[in-house]
């Protein structure tokens, strides 16, 4: 296969229809076995916290971007429902144990959305859609070893948070269905923050590189 055909086959289908194709399934199958709130939920959340994280990290501080046409500063535009569709299918097969094993569940969407979410970030670095900054891979790097190099870290922090946020929201919406804006305000907040103050100080550290940068060029002068 060649180099475009394969961009093109790995966009359409990672992009597009695993995503969505995935959370109809997951709203469908939580809907019908609990409620349309938790449902939405399921798929909401994690996309909506995602979309906070990516927009900054890959919008604001540039650590990874993605390359279609469709990523505005880098920000691909579906990106928060594959996050999304990454834990949930973990998520939906530990639904049944998570009211006598909350710490099962969420060790489960952890450890899963890691495995799944470092898989899928290979084929986007073979197909060059996404450029995650490292300093021992930089552009054309093999895929795996660069996937593997902060992938099971970033994915399992991704799982866990969610996981949490998910346990939370399972538990509000089992008691009152009606309430899925008010949980969704607080969840997706809650779970962003983690992940705003790592971002942070990577700006911090970022603006510390560049004054030393500048200084160094200023003593050459």
């Amino acid at each position: 296969m060649s180099a475009s055909r394969f961009r093109r086959t790995v966009e359409l289908f990672w992009f597009w229809l695993y995503p969505f194709l995935t959370l109809f399934l997951v709203y469908r199958q939580v809907a019908r076995g609990h409620s349309d709130a938790l449902g939405w939920f399921m798929v909401l959340s994690p996309a909506l916290t995602m979309y906070i994280v990516v927009g900054m990290g890959a919008g604001w501080l540039r650590l990874w971007y993605f390359t279609t046409p469709y990523s505005p500063r880098g920000v691909m535009l579906t990106i928060g429902f594959l996050y999304s569709a990454v834990l949930n299918p973990f998520a939906v097969g530990l639904l049944g144990v998570l009211p006598q094993h909350p710490i099962i569940f969420v060790l489960g969407v952890a450890l899963g959305g890691a495995a799944l979410g470092t898989a899928v970030d290979v084929f986007l670095l073979k197909a060059r859609l996404l450029h995650v900054k490292a300093k021992h891979y930089p552009p054309g790097s093999p895929a795996l070893p660069h996937a593997l190099s902060y992938g099971p870290a970033f994915f399992s922090m991704v799982g866990l948070v969610n996981g949490l946020g998910l346990l939370l929201g399972y538990h509000r919406l089992t008691a009152d269905s009606t309430a899925l804006l008010p949980t969704l305000a607080l969840v997706v907040p809650v779970c962003a923050l983690p992940f705003l103050i790592f971002l942070g100080i990577q700006r911090s550290r970022q603006l510390r590189h560049r004054r030393a940068k500048q200084q160094v060029a200023t003593t050459k002068a």
